[in-house]
Protein backbone atom coordinates (compact mmCIF):
# COMPACT_ATOMS: atom_id res chain seq x y z
CA UNK A 1 0.00 0.00 0.00
CA UNK A 2 2.83 2.40 0.89
CA UNK A 3 4.57 1.60 -2.42
CA UNK A 4 1.37 2.41 -4.31
CA UNK A 5 1.02 5.78 -2.58
CA UNK A 6 4.66 6.66 -3.21
CA UNK A 7 4.44 5.55 -6.85
CA UNK A 8 1.26 7.52 -7.48
CA UNK A 9 2.75 10.60 -5.80
CA UNK A 10 5.87 10.30 -7.94
CA UNK A 11 3.76 9.91 -11.10
CA UNK A 12 1.73 12.99 -10.24
CA UNK A 13 4.87 15.01 -9.59
CA UNK A 14 6.31 13.93 -12.96
CA UNK A 15 3.13 14.90 -14.82
CA UNK A 16 3.05 18.31 -13.14
CA UNK A 17 6.69 18.82 -13.99
CA UNK A 18 6.02 18.02 -17.66
CA UNK A 19 3.03 20.34 -17.78
CA UNK A 20 4.64 23.28 -16.01
CA UNK A 21 6.27 24.90 -19.08
CA UNK A 22 2.90 24.92 -20.83
CA UNK A 23 1.22 26.38 -17.78
CA UNK A 24 3.62 29.25 -17.31
CA UNK A 25 1.99 32.56 -16.60
CA UNK A 26 1.82 35.22 -19.26
CA UNK A 27 -0.90 37.73 -19.80
CA UNK A 28 0.20 40.37 -22.25
CA UNK A 29 2.58 40.41 -25.19
CA UNK A 30 3.73 43.86 -26.28
CA UNK A 31 5.52 44.65 -29.50
CA UNK A 32 7.00 48.04 -30.44
CA UNK A 33 6.86 48.66 -34.20
CA UNK A 34 8.68 51.40 -36.07
CA UNK A 35 6.83 52.67 -39.15
CA UNK A 36 8.37 54.34 -42.23
CA UNK A 37 8.11 57.77 -40.55
CA UNK A 38 10.09 56.50 -37.56
CA UNK A 39 7.05 56.61 -35.27
CA UNK A 40 6.65 53.87 -32.72
CA UNK A 41 3.37 51.99 -32.52
CA UNK A 42 2.60 49.56 -29.79
CA UNK A 43 0.70 46.39 -30.52
CA UNK A 44 -0.74 44.75 -27.43
CA UNK A 45 -2.04 41.22 -27.48
CA UNK A 46 -4.10 40.51 -24.43
CA UNK A 47 -3.66 36.81 -25.14
CA UNK A 48 -0.11 35.59 -24.62
CA UNK A 49 1.46 32.87 -26.75
CA UNK A 50 1.17 30.21 -24.04
CA UNK A 51 -2.47 31.06 -23.45
CA UNK A 52 -3.19 30.88 -27.18
CA UNK A 53 -1.68 27.42 -27.47
CA UNK A 54 -3.56 26.29 -24.34
CA UNK A 55 -6.85 27.53 -25.78
CA UNK A 56 -6.18 25.71 -29.03
CA UNK A 57 -5.30 22.53 -27.14
CA UNK A 58 -8.55 22.82 -25.17
CA UNK A 59 -10.57 23.13 -28.40
CA UNK A 60 -11.41 26.83 -28.41
CA UNK A 61 -10.34 27.20 -32.05
CA UNK A 62 -12.21 24.18 -33.43
CA UNK A 63 -14.58 26.48 -35.36
CA UNK A 64 -11.54 27.60 -37.35
CA UNK A 65 -10.44 24.04 -38.14
CA UNK A 66 -7.79 23.74 -35.42
CA UNK A 67 -8.05 20.31 -33.79
CA UNK A 68 -7.83 19.92 -30.02
CA UNK A 69 -5.86 17.69 -27.68
CA UNK A 70 -4.10 14.81 -29.43
CA UNK A 71 -5.31 16.03 -32.82
CA UNK A 72 -3.49 19.31 -32.28
CA UNK A 73 -0.33 17.51 -31.21
CA UNK A 74 -0.45 15.29 -34.32
CA UNK A 75 -1.16 18.29 -36.56
CA UNK A 76 1.80 20.21 -35.16
CA UNK A 77 4.09 17.21 -35.50
CA UNK A 78 2.99 16.62 -39.11
CA UNK A 79 3.37 20.30 -40.02
CA UNK A 80 -0.33 20.89 -40.69
CA UNK A 81 -0.56 23.46 -37.87
CA UNK A 82 2.12 26.04 -37.21
CA UNK A 83 2.30 29.42 -35.50
CA UNK A 84 0.95 31.37 -38.50
CA UNK A 85 -2.04 29.05 -38.91
CA UNK A 86 -2.82 29.17 -35.21
CA UNK A 87 -2.55 32.96 -35.05
CA UNK A 88 -4.69 33.33 -38.19
CA UNK A 89 -7.37 31.20 -36.53
CA UNK A 90 -7.13 33.30 -33.36
CA UNK A 91 -7.50 36.49 -35.41
CA UNK A 92 -10.62 35.08 -37.09
CA UNK A 93 -12.05 34.33 -33.63
CA UNK A 94 -11.23 37.86 -32.45
CA UNK A 95 -8.84 36.61 -29.77
CA UNK A 96 -5.79 38.58 -30.98
CA UNK A 97 -5.39 41.67 -33.14
CA UNK A 98 -4.79 41.29 -36.90
CA UNK A 99 -1.34 42.91 -36.49
CA UNK A 100 -0.29 39.87 -34.50
CA UNK A 101 0.29 37.97 -37.72
CA UNK A 102 3.19 40.35 -38.47
CA UNK A 103 4.70 40.23 -34.98
CA UNK A 104 7.71 37.94 -35.41
CA UNK A 105 8.43 37.83 -31.68
CA UNK A 106 4.89 36.67 -30.88
CA UNK A 107 4.94 34.12 -33.72
CA UNK A 108 8.28 32.79 -32.47
CA UNK A 109 6.81 32.36 -28.96
CA UNK A 110 3.75 30.55 -30.33
CA UNK A 111 6.03 28.33 -32.41
CA UNK A 112 8.17 27.59 -29.36
CA UNK A 113 5.07 26.57 -27.38
CA UNK A 114 3.82 24.41 -30.25
CA UNK A 115 7.20 22.72 -30.58
CA UNK A 116 6.97 21.68 -26.93
CA UNK A 117 4.36 19.15 -28.13
CA UNK A 118 7.22 17.19 -29.64
CA UNK A 119 8.15 16.22 -26.08
CA UNK A 120 4.88 14.33 -25.59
Amino acid sequence: MIKYIIASGFSTAMLLNLASPALSSEDVAINLNLDSNRNYHTTTNSLGATSLVQLAYQGSLKNQGIPSHGGLVRSVMSGKVNAEILVTAAIAEGRVSPNTLYDKGYLDLVDLRLQSFRNF
